[in-house]
């Protein structure tokens, strides 16, 4: 809970120290969390843990880190708030958090992944850059899937498929962002991912921006992702994530 005045309240079960108390127990009344020197705009919850954005930009976390999903370079779990440093550089626009973690940027709308998934383990932020260099515009994750949402009303999702909830036409987890094209035709606004489904809101009409849908041949190869990383330009140790494909495959994500 956030106040006027940019306070964050937590209350309820914090044995992994998710509260931000300073102590690993359950409070059963709200308490301002004092460990914080910046006004609060905006805070995610996760599953044991805890994510919160500054108005300034900058992210904290706390609670549990057996995945590395606090983002801090380390598995140790904190109660205390704790900024993540590999990103302070960047001003960050939202934060989501489920058993991983993620976060958009301001600037460019790039999507940082941190946290244990289909992706892998990353104790610190990695980045994944777009093929089409279109900002991200919204964030967010369900239990072990997350999707994002493009300025162009395209929306890509990763993650956990075994129920479907990727909305990819089979039940194959997929490591990292791929396009939903049963929704290419439509310029999607907003979206929530439930524990094991996202609801999508969004025009009727067709979306210019919409891409062809893929051939046999790359959908076959959809399947076969090729992850490459390599080690980011930037003065923090945050890594970028690309895909590669062959020059005639199209896709949601691309290397340099």
């Amino acid at each position: 809970m956030i106040d006027s005045d940019g306070n964050l309240f937590t209350f309820g079960f914090g044995e992994f120290g998710q509260l931000g108390s300073g102590a690993n127990l359950n409070q059963f009344s709200s308490k301002k969390v004092v460990r914080i020197d910046e006004k609060i705009k905006s805070v995610a919850c996760g599953l044991d843990h805890t994510l919160a954005l500054s108005v300034s930009g900058r992210v904290y976390a706390f609670g549990s880190n057996t995945t590395g999903q606090l983002g801090l370079g380390d598995r140790r779990s904190t109660p205390y708030p704790t900024l993540i440093q590999d990103i302070a550089h960047i001003e960050v626009k939202m934060v989501a958090a489920s058993s991983f973690s993620a976060a958009l940027s301001s600037n460019k709308g790039d999507l940082y992944l941190w946290g244990k998934g289909t992706f892998g383990e990353n104790l610190t932020p990695v980045r994944v850059k777009s093929i089409d260099d279109s900002p991200m515009t919204e964030v967010n994750l369900g239990s072990q899937f997350g999707a994002v949402l493009s300025d162009k009303g395209l929306l890509y999702t990763w993650g956990k498929n075994d129920l479907g909830q990727l909305s990819q036409g089979d039940n194959e987890d997929r490591p990292f962002p791929t396009l939903v094209y049963p929704l290419r035709d439509k310029k999607v606004t907003t979206f929530s991912c439930g524990g094991s489904y996202i609801l999508a809101l969004g025009a009727t009409m067709r979306n210019p921006d919409a891409p062809p849908h893929p051939s046999e041949a790359e959908a076959d190869y959809a399947k076969k992702f090729t992850v490459y990383k390599t080690a980011s330009k930037s003065k923090s140790r945050t890594r970028q994530i690309g895909i590669k494909r062959p020059s005639t495959c199209q896709s949601g994500f691309k290397t340099n």
